[in-house]
């Protein structure tokens, strides 16, 4: 449980840190973002790293010890859709793009469905492993509902 609750004060920091000037500046809400997605994809920290990306490197490396190989694929994918949500924020802020319920809403459906960090950390601390295929389009039962 302490990764879960430590993953959703990491959303939180990070997400908050956009509010400001960081989330009117594109390119470098980019550098940010590559530099987290590089950790989940196995980037050890340089010299100099700040906090978000040290905070990062301690809960990617306590999700994924011991960890079932698939799940770490999917989960590096998982953070790394998290993080591109806030380049495309920051591009909509600098084009001064309303932020309307549609849009907001499609953001969210997004991280709610795909990108919570402590959703899909849920299956590590509950010692579970889910097969890839269980949450496809083509799972067993899907046919079904299409079909009636």
């Amino acid at each position: 449980m302490d990764l879960c609750a430590d993953a959703t004060a990491f959303s939180f920091v990070f997400d908050d840190q956009f509010d400001g000037s960081l989330g009117q500046e594109p390119a470098r809400a980019t550098a940010v973002r590559q530099r987290l997605i590089d950790i989940v994809h196995g980037a050890l920290l340089g010299p100099g790293a700040d906090a978000c990306a040290v905070v990062l490197a301690d809960i990617w490396a306590r999700s994924t010890c011991g960890a079932h190989q698939g799940w770490v694929a999917r989960t590096a994918h998982e953070w790394e859709y998290y993080f591109a949500t806030q380049a495309h924020e920051a591009i909509g802020r600098l084009r001064k793009v309303p932020r309307t319920w549609r849009a907001t809403s499609r953001f969210g459906a997004a991280l709610r469905e795909r990108t919570c960090p402590p959703l899909f950390l849920g299956e590590r601390v509950a010692g579970i492993h889910i097969p890839a295929a269980a949450g496809s389009g083509d799972a067993p039962g899907r046919e079904a509902d299409r079909s009636g």
